[in-house]
Parts: C-alpha cells; sequence; structure tokens
C-alpha cells in the first residue's frame, strides 16, 4: 500500500523535476577521433581507453566536492534534527559515493590524486 502523501510526492517529482537534483553539467562536445585511429583496432582500443580514463577522471573529481558537501549536509542534519530518513537517505548517497571512488581507485591507482 502506498501513502497518499509518496504518491503526491512522486505526481510532483514527475510533474516538476525533484528540486534535491543536481543541475546537468554542461560538457565540451566529443571529438571524434581521426580517420586513422578508426582505422586501427588497437589504437581505436587505446583511443576508448583513454576516452573511459578521461570520464573516471572526472567521476574522482567531482564526487570528491560533493563528498564534502554531503558530509557538510548530513552534519547539519544531525545538528538541526533533520527526520532519520532524510539523514539516512544523505548517509547512503554518501557511502555509496565514497565506495564507487574506492572501487575505481583499486582498479585504476592512476586516478588517486596527487599529494
Amino acid at each position: 500500500r502506498v501513502r497518499p502523501e509518496a504518491a503526491e510526492s512522486l505526481r510532483r517529482a514527475r510533474r516538476d523535476g525533484d528540486p534535491r537534483t543536481p543541475p546537468v553539467a554542461s560538457r565540451e562536445p566529443r571529438v571524434p577521433p581521426p580517420q586513422d585511429v578508426l582505422d586501427d583496432p588497437e589504437r581505436y582500443s587505446r583511443y576508448e581507453q583513454g576516452e573511459r580514463m578521461a570520464v573516471y577522471a572526472s567521476f574522482m573529481d567531482a564526487s570528491k566536492r560533493r563528498i564534502g558537501e554531503l558530509e557538510e549536509l548530513v552534519a547539519r542534519g544531525e545538528r538541526d534534527g533533520l527526520p532519520p530518513e532524510q539523514l539516512a537517505e544523505g548517509r547512503r548517497k554518501l557511502e555509496g559515493l565514497k565506495a564507487r571512488r574506492e572501487e575505481l581507485l583499486s582498479r585504476f591507482p592512476e586516478l588517486a590524486p596527487p599529494d
């Protein structure tokens, strides 16, 4: 059974969007690889890996900032007496980001920020 206020919240979010959703970041247009790279499977594989690593590096950078923001929000929520469900949601997001960062760092140590 769905609570009426939960159903209404979902209707509002579908119609107007969720105000907690972060804005979509703008990206530079993707530049396709040169034809000689497209013609060589080995070079194209390296090109794809480079593209993938750029995405991972971008995630690492953005997640570091977001982790700091979430830690601050959770701490403020605890101080301000936020409902336990909201605190739990913030902690889940925080732990999920940290886990994904650790997973990427274990697979790709070169993504570690310089000391």
